[in-house]
């Protein structure tokens, strides 16, 4: 039996899933199998996967087909099935340099973890580096990188704890590994960048992400978090309010350039509002600073220390309204 599993959800990525297994297949270290989980694909991609079987038989692929339920269904789904040691997962559109798998599993094997995290290098479509993610040994460093890929995980331990990818459109993978990290401090980083995460423009997430939209609601996953975080979580409660904070600033800052006045102010009001009912003295978290918490990349540091300001200045709200579509046309 193999050692780790790589489950590759997709979805219309004709275009794209031959570069992914063909990266698979250059991996030094051998002892893995590939799930490819097609959610109800309308092009040509699961011809491209079972030619690919046909053409490539050194590369163990197994495709299972499903009508489309979405990729957090799928994942889980893939985590159902595996029967493997250890479990990673893959975007279709996506690929990894091959000592990847290598990297991991000898990181996973000896500190004897529950969860490896890595870094990721992201590329534009001509294949250029646009943005280098390296993790150092901080405890604060397993934050930066929350994505459902650069992770290897033991399978028993998130059966043990059930843990799962939300069906949401936006967040999915914030829940799972923040869930992931309530439940254990065997948790090890590695330098490793061999991750290679592609802009896709035609990413459907990208889509829904970019602008305030109801499919991608942030509050189903903070109302999930609040529900389903054990009651012993092992993430101190300081670095839990700033996560959440970061990731509302992000939020408000990512979305806000693409949509109507009237939804940014609504949606500001409302998350401030899930924010200080839960956490009244966000504003005193130590890490919101320039300086700490020691492993947050710079420009994060920045974003949140001058958003704050702006907060305290009670400035982030018109800031904002400037920046985002004034025409309610304009909202997709």
């Amino acid at each position: 039996m193999a050692e780790i599993t790589v489950v590759i959800p997709t979805y219309n990525g004709e275009k794209w899933i031959t570069r992914c297994l063909d990266s698979l297949r250059a991996q030094t270290f051998r002892d893995f199998c590939v799930l490819v989980i097609d959610d109800g694909s309308t092009d040509g991609t699961v011809r491209v996967i079972r030619e690919y079987q046909k053409n490539v038989p050194d590369l163990p692929i197994e495709v299972v087909l499903q009508s489309n339920a979405g990729v957090s269904r799928t994942r889980n789904r893939g985590i159902s099935m595996t029967t493997t040691a250890y479990i990673t997962f893959m975007d279709q559109d996506d690929c990894c340099g091959p000592d990847y798998l290598k990297a991991y599993a000898a990181a996973m094997r000896d500190e004897n973890a529950d969860i490896v995290c890595g870094g990721y290098e992201r590329l534009n479509e001509s294949g250029k580096c646009q943005r280098r993610v390296i993790l150092g040994k901080d405890p604060w460093a397993k934050f930066v990188v929350v994505s459902p890929w650069a992770h290897l995980y033991r399978t028993a331990f998130l059966r043990e704890h059930e843990i799962g990818y939300l069906p949401t459109g936006i967040g999915e993978d914030v829940y799972f590994s923040l869930l992931a990290y309530a439940y254990t401090d065997r948790i090890v980083t590695i330098p490793d960048h061999a991750y290679f995460w592609m802009n896709n423009p035609q990413s459907v997430s990208n889509a829904k992400q970019d602008h305030v939209n109801a499919q991608a609601d942030p509050f189903v996953l903070l109302d999930a978090l609040d529900t389903h975080l054990p009651d012993n979580n092992r993430i101190p409660h300081e670095w839990m309010e700033y996560y959440l904070y970061r990731y509302i600033v992000w939020y408000l800052l990512y979305t806000v350039r693409h949509s109507p006045k009237s939804l940014v102010t609504s949606q500001y009001d409302r998350l401030l509002a899930w924010l200080t009912a839960r956490y009244p003295t966000f504003q005193n978290n130590p890490n919101i600073s320039l300086f700490r918490p020691a492993g947050e990349p710079l420009s994060i540091r920045a974003s949140v220390f001058g958003f704050t300001l702006l907060y305290r200045l009670h400035l982030s709200l018109p800031v904002l309204q400037a920046l985002s579509r004034r025409d309610e046309g304009d909202i997709r």
